[in-house]
């Protein structure tokens, strides 16, 4: 799995969240999956070792999953299934967090892919947040 495709999940779940039309309590194991993938992520990420021209994006990248997206994960599901506002307010944080690094990692992928010859990058900039959803959830 690689990073943006948990950010990608994570977005359905969100998504699934915000609608309200299942019970949020079911959805608890479904983030505390998501945070057992992104723990695995790390591991495989700190396994790497990037030369120094790619050490900044490759050090954002793991913030993005370790410190934004895990963190994420581990709020949202402790504030759902204990009922409690002070994680919900760490989750919401922690939401904006990754939303926002999800932006400056994609712009840093994107200037490292315009130095290397023969890497397009238009995926990267056609992609973003919403619409992932608006395509996933047929949201449009």
């Amino acid at each position: 799995m690689d990073a943006r495709g948990l950010y990608e999940k994570i977005l359905v779940l969100n998504y699934r969240y915000d609608q309200g039309q299942e019970e949020q309590l079911d959805l608890v194991p479904e983030y505390e999956l998501l945070l057992e993938d992104a723990n695995k992520l790390i591991v495989q990420l700190r396994a790497v070792d990037p030369s120094k021209e790619y050490s900044p994006a490759y050090a954002l990248l793991i913030n993005w999953v370790d410190t934004d997206m895990a963190s994420y994960l581990q709020e949202i599901s402790a504030a759902i299934s204990q009922n409690n506002p002070e994680h919900m307010q760490n989750a919401i944080n922690d939401k904006t967090r990754t939303y926002n690094d999800c932006y400056q990692l994609t712009a840093n992928m994107i200037s490292l892919g315009e130095r290397i010859k023969g890497v397009s990058v238009s995926e990267l900039k056609e992609w973003s947040p919403e619409e992932f959803i608006k395509e996933e959830m047929g949201d449009v």
